[in-house]
């Protein structure tokens, strides 16, 4: 797999990160720049820490078959998919902002959205992929999607009142079609 193909995929595995971080950023009126920086390494670390966990567990597990790797990967995503529509059709009351988000809740926040990224890294490694370029490459893109998402989130300020679980699932339909 050339360095091109790991990018692409890098930005395209950010890409939640980028939708929570912009959510959270127009959501919450923090602006703790020691927070912002937490947040965005945090985020950037769980998802290569998590790539590399998926790769580990294709690599020295059966999912060393690509097949059956793309397939289980397929699911997830649909899985994920199908929930994020359900969550942001489903109507909730309307909350109020609040002044920062719960530390509890961000690193929740920050676990759920790296599952794409252990998925990832079950496709690298069923695919044999150089796992160190891989880890890299994701944390990188994910410290830079997540930091653009924060930009821009701020930029919204009125918050986006439900409409980022729509993003999260275009963005798990996508994934979910490139995995098949």
């Amino acid at each position: 797999m050339s360095f091109i193909e790991i990018l692409i995929i890098g930005f395209a595995l950010s890409l939640d990160a980028f939708a929570t971080m912009m959510a959270n950023s127009s959501a919450y009126q923090s602006k703790s720049k020691g927070f912002n920086l937490f947040a965005v390494f945090t985020i950037a670390f769980l998802h290569a820490f998590f790539c590399v966990v998926g790769y580990l567990c294709a690599f020295y597990t059966v999912f060393l078959s690509e097949e059956i790797c793309s397939y289980f990967v397929a699911c997830i995503f649909l899985l994920m998919s199908v929930s994020a529509l359900y969550s942001a059709i489903k109507k909730e009351e309307k909350l109020e902002r609040q002044e920062k988000i719960p530390i509890k809740a961000f690193l929740l926040q920050s676990a759920v959205t790296s599952i794409d990224a252990f998925c990832g890294g079950l496709a690298f490694g069923a695919m044999g992929s150089e796992l160190y370029l891989i880890a890299v490459v994701l944390f990188c893109a994910t410290a830079i999607m997540t930091y653009i998402g924060l930009l821009l989130g701020r930029l919204l300020k009125k918050g986006l009142n439900g409409g980022e679980k729509y993003v999260f699932s275009i963005i798990f339909f996508i994934l979910f079609l490139r995995a098949l």
